[in-house]
């Protein structure tokens, strides 16, 4: 079987921004996109997908995205894949134009490239019970860091100043994952994430947290779900100042959610819950307690 997908897109950001710097506080940002893509089913258990992407962009040359994976299947419980990607991403609008007391942007920045390589393994070896193990390697050629720079003159003695020294960021990692059903009405799932982010030389970046889980379980019970978790995220380093190590956290969460008529949900959730807030990047704490309820209906 040969499946083939084509797309088109385009998309248009309107800028108006009074702390983005003279001649960038209002402007519009054109990309037009197109995509292609063939999946090939050579045999039942063996899958191929190629694709790739072209972006056009006002400010930078044409970028071309392609991907390719593999799917093999052994047995019904079981599956291999890999997969190698090459992208782009290009610099945030502030990153390039925000002109503020401690913070100036760098509208020399150009288009990150990153090269992605992919490698996973899945086993149900019962119907209520899978595992899923994926591993990864990334790198990013030309990466953007944001830095304090003491040389920048203002009211601080320096900004804020995203740049790009040529180094190569090198990411790698896995995730591992498994889900249970308990009983006909209850289920739960764990999975652990760990990434190394360095430099081409070795240094530390800050980006994320190296260790990273989430445990939790659901029980349903005839118009009624109720789902709750908790999620950890382990120490990183700030390194905007010098070099600060930022506490590892656990944010407690839980959900009620009731279909009240056909297709008619109420949801209730809660987010760190009974906890007085949790802190990230530069020792700005995040939102504390949050809860929210929604309705929902479903055409």
């Amino acid at each position: 079987a040969n499946e083939i997908m084509l797309g088109l897109g385009y998309r248009q950001e309107w800028i108006n921004a009074e702390e983005f710097s003279e001649g960038m506080k209002e402007h519009t940002i054109n990309n037009p996109n197109a995509f292609i893509q063939n999946e090939l089913k050579i045999k039942d258990n063996f899958t191929i997908t190629a694709g790739i992407r072209v972006d056009t962009h006002e400010g930078y040359e044409n970028q071309f995205s392609p991907r390719i994976g593999f799917v093999y299947k052994p047995s019904q419980k079981s599956f291999i894949r890999t997969s190698y990607g090459h992208a782009f991403r290009e610099p945030a609008n502030w990153q390039l134009y925000v002109d503020q007391v401690d913070n100036m942007g760098n509208p020399d920045l150009k288009p990150e490239s990153l090269d992605t390589y992919e490698c996973g393994f899945g086993l149900n070896p019962f119907d209520n019970l899978s595992f899923r193990l994926d591993t990864f390697y990334m790198r990013i050629k030309d990466i953007i860091s944001d830095y304090w720079d003491p040389t920048i003159p203002g009211p601080l003695n320096g900004r804020f100043h995203p740049t790009q020294t040529g180094l190569d960021g090198i990411f790698k990692g896995f995730e591992f994952e498994t889900k249970a059903k308990i009983k006909t009405s209850v289920s739960g799932f764990l999975n652990y994430s760990y990434l190394l982010a360095e430099d081409e030389e070795g240094k530390e970046l800050q980006y994320d947290a190296k260790h990273k889980a989430n445990f939790g379980a659901t029980w349903k019970y005839r118009h009624i779900t109720v789902t709750s978790g908790l999620h950890y995220v382990g120490k990183t380093i700030d390194t905007s100042f010098g070099t600060k190590e930022v506490k590892s956290y656990i944010i407690p969460e839980s959900k009620v959610q009731v279909e009240i008529y056909k297709d008619l949900l109420l949801s209730l959730s809660g987010w760190n819950i009974g906890r007085s807030g949790y802190y990230e990047m530069l020792g700005v704490p995040a939102p504390g307690q949050t809860y929210t309820a929604r309705i929902t209906y479903q055409f």
